[in-house]
This record gives structure tokens, C-alpha cells and sequence, in this order.
């Protein structure tokens, strides 16, 4: 899925001006502003996602060190000059989870762009004990202060945040973060959806998931324990919230590439960063990110519904053609069509549980003459979202296309303009704005 994802929007009413009709709307209820969980950092000694957690977290302490004590593994791609590691590192330790930080460049390259390459890869291995791995993009554990942990963190070199496949294929974490990910050079929407994509898919490779756990929790403790996929992005990068569908089509999509790759948009949190942030396009040299940060959290469905302003929808019109003289011969009447829930119940045999499918608008279309090359249309709006399954295009594509088949096999009518591909995926918090536009 690369390139805009832009989708032609088609207004019934513009299309049909010419014709009188009378017209209904199914009643439609909606969540239409996004919800984001604020977090509020207060305190410089303590490290932001540590303390975003504690902030964010109703659960008692007893909960909360289980928790973490699930999160056992994690994995940090593409750390600049590796201050966000070093600012957790103690944190972590305590927590006794083993940090594994990892950089693109080679040893000999950080340490001639960074200044801190040095003092920072020291601050994260002395959090904890020692390590005798000597690979020359490994760095070997210094001496350490005493700790609680029973982990050693590591820092590894020449990692690509693409391919972690090839760096860890025995090895799977429970979270996997990427901070701020950029292409190199000047901002490029296409390279850095792409980016963002192929590490999806890379993360997803090495995510830990509840089937992969020697431990069996219970129940209540599954979702505790799945593994997680968090990216950090500067306001109106992620696409999420968009109050209109330009402003998504102008994102990096990232919402969307991940549920191509099979992950759902489990939180989105407003995301302060307390680290320095040195690390610019490749070159040791600050920048300041202007407006409200966040950071995206994915997992791989557990079945669980996620909330309806994170989920993401495709849409299409399907037109039914109420010729009398087949209606007469048809199994369902034109009132059941046009009025009841006729549809549903004839697409629900092709859709999914996680997959949810509603009718969010609907017209009766009623030509001046009625002949044989006009006929009374019943034109519905169909909207699919991911409720608790990653939607695909091509997955919804394929129930439009069995539903336009129900039609004319079932119910032997005839179905106008059918066979159009579904729209891209878009925020399900937009419909409300598409259906206005249908209404126009």
C-alpha cells in the first residue's frame, strides 16, 4: 500500500440532481472527536515512558510491578545517539526489564558523529551486569553499580530497524520502540511512509505474543502480556486524529500500514519527551518538535474490541436496482430493502467477527419516468471498520464483491455500477463528515 491513499468520494445527490427523490438516513451514532489519553510528565527524574505508564495506570502497585515484570524484553531501533536509551536504562533495570538499544551506524560511525556516543553507551550497560559478547558492533558490558535486576542491558551497532529479523531470529521482545523515525535528508512523505511500513512488518516479525510465553497466564493477564509496537511522531505525521480526509491522505498513513501488516491501533497518548533530542537527520544537532506529540501504540489482535476513534473504515456504495416486475418475483420485499435490515442480513454470512458492517447511509432514488432504462434505485453507503481485527482493503473488497453476487443470486435483482473497488482505509471518526457530504 504505497502512494496516497486517496479515494474519489461519490455524492449520490450530485449524481442524481436531475431526478426528484425522496430520501432517509439510517439513525447513525457516532464518536466523532478522537480521544487521547494526556499524559502529564512533571518530573525530569523520572523517565518518560516509565512515568507515562505510572501516570496512565489505575491498577494497584502489586499490578503494576506484574506488569512490567510481563514486559520483560524490550527493543529500541534507531536511538540518534542513544540518550533515549541511557535516560531509561536505570528505570528499566529496576523494573527487571533488559533493554536492548540499537543504532543504524557502525561503532566507528557513531562515535565520530555523536559526541555522547561514548558517555551514553556507557550510562546504559554500568544500569546492569556484564556481558561477554565481543562482535565488533556489539559493545561488551562495563563494570556496573549494584542492582536489583537479573538482566544485562546491551547496545548493539549497524542494526537496521528493517530487517530485525536478520539481527534477533531467535529472540522476541515485548515491546519495540521507534522514536521519531525519519527518512534521511529532507522531509519526504512517500520514503518515509515507506520507512515506517517495512518497520511495521520487520517489528511485527520479532514481537513477543501471549502464544509465545513460557509462562501461562491467566486470563486477565493476556492482554498485560502481549507484546507491543510504540513509534513516536510529531503532530499530523501519524494521520491520527484527522478532522478531514485531506488531512489523513497528507499523513504518513501509519494506522493504516500497520493494519496491512496485521496490527491494530491498541492507545494514542499525547508524548513528552524528557531525553535530548540530538539527533537530526542523521547528524548530532538538536531540533525542537512543535506541537502536540504522540505516541501510537500497535499489538496483534487478541480479540478484545479497540474504541471506535481508533478504528480504521473503508466505504462503498452498493445501488440496487427495485424493478417491480422483479421485485414481484423476488424473495424480499421493497419494503425490506429500502427500509429494513434486508442488507445486513444478507452480507452477515460474509462478514468476519472483528469485522463490523453497518449501513451509515441510505437513499431511495426515484426517476421522473419509469421505463426500462429507469428504474427506482436503493442506494446504501456500506461502511467496514477493524473493531477487533486489522481491516484490509482487498478483505473488504472481497465482501462487496459477495454481496453484490447475493443480490442479483438471491434475491435475482439487478445491481447498478457494482463491481468499483472499496475506498483506501480512513479513521472511522470521519464517516459523520462522509455522510454529510452524501447528503449534500
Amino acid at each position: 500500500m504505497a502512494g496516497d491513499a486517496s479515494a474519489s468520494t461519490r455524492k449520490v445527490s450530485n449524481r442524481m440532481k436531475n431526478q426528484d427523490s425522496s430520501s432517509f438516513t439510517l439513525p447513525f451514532e457516532f464518536q466523532s472527536s478522537c480521544r487521547l489519553y494526556n499524559t502529564v510528565c512533571s518530573s525530569s527524574s523520572t523517565t518518560d515512558v516509565i512515568q507515562q505508564e505510572r501516570r496512565t495506570t489505575t491498577t494497584s502497585s502489586e499490578e503494576y510491578q506484574t506488569l512490567h515484570l510481563q514486559k520483560k524484553k524490550w527493543l529500541v531501533v534507531g536511538d540518534g545517539d542513544l540518550s533515549y536509551c541511557a535516560s531509561i536504562a536505570s528505570d528499566l533495570a529496576r523494573q527487571n526489564i533488559q533493554l536492548t538499544a540499537t543504532v543504524l551506524e557502525n561503532k566507528e560511525r557513531h562515535q565520530l558523529v555523536y559526541e555522547r556516543s561514548r558517555e551514553n553507551t556507557q550510562k546504559i550497560l554500568m544500569a546492569t551486569g556484564t556481558d561477554n559478547q565481543t562482535n565488533e558492533n556489539f559493545v561488551t558490558t562495563l563494570p556496573t553499580l549494584p542492582t536489583t535486576s537479573t538482566f544485562n542491558h546491551s547496545v548493539q551497532f549497524g542494526i537496521d530497524a528493517t530487517q530485525l529479523i536478520t539481527a534477533f531470529p531467535s529472540t522476541t521482545f515485548h515491546r519495540i520502540i521507534f522514536n521519531f523515525p525519519h527518512w534521511r535528508g529532507k522531509t519526504n512523505a512517500k520514503r518515509n511512509r515507506q520507512l515506517v511500513s517495512d518497520f511495521l512488518q520487520s517489528a511485527r516479525q520479532v514481537l513477543a505474543s501471549s502464544s509465545s510465553s513460557s509462562s501461562s497466564p491467566l486470563p486477565s493477564q493476556q492482554q498485560q502480556q502481549e507484546g507491543e509496537i510504540c513509534i513516536a511522531l510529531c503532530q499530523g505525521q501519524g494521520g491520527f486524529p484527522s478532522d478531514t480526509l485531506t488531512a489523513w491522505r497528507q499523513s504518513w498513513l501509519v494506522p493504516a500500514y500497520a493494519s496491512e501488516h496485521g496490527l491494530l491501533l491498541h492507545k494514542l497518548e499525547s508524548y513528552d519527551p524528557l531525553y535530548t533530542q540530538s539527533s537530526h537527520r542523521g547528524v548530532d544537532r538538536p531540533w525542537k518538535k512543535s506541537g502536540n506529540n504522540q505516541l501510537y501504540t500497535f499489538r496483534l489482535p487478541t480479540g478484545s474490541k479497540i474504541d471506535k476513534t481508533l478504528q480504521l473504515s473503508c466505504r462503498h456504495e452498493l445501488r440496487i436496482m427495485l424493478h417491480p416486475d422483479k421485485l414481484q418475483r423476488s424473495c424480499v420485499s421493497h419494503d425490506d430493502i429500502v427500509k429494513g435490515d434486508a442488507v445486513l442480513q444478507l452480507a452477515q454470512p460474509f462478514v468476519p467477527d472483528g469485522i463490523d458492517l453497518e449501513v451509515a447511509a441510505r437513499q431511495l432514488l426515484i426517476p421522473e419516468e419509469r421505463n426500462e432504462d429507469h428504474v427506482p434505485l436503493a442506494v446504501f453507503l456500506m461502511n467496514y471498520s477493524g473493531s477487533s481485527l486489522p481491516l484490509k482493503r482487498q478483505q473488504a473488497d472481497e465482501i462487496r464483491d459477495r454481496l453484490e453476487t447475493a443480490v442479483k443470486e438471491q434475491w435475482h435483482l439487478d445491481v447498478a455500477k457494482g463491481g468499483r473497488l472499496v475506498s483506501r482505509l480512513y479513521p472511522r471518526q470521519l464517516l459523520p463528515t462522509l455522510i454529510k457530504e452524501y447528503n449534500c
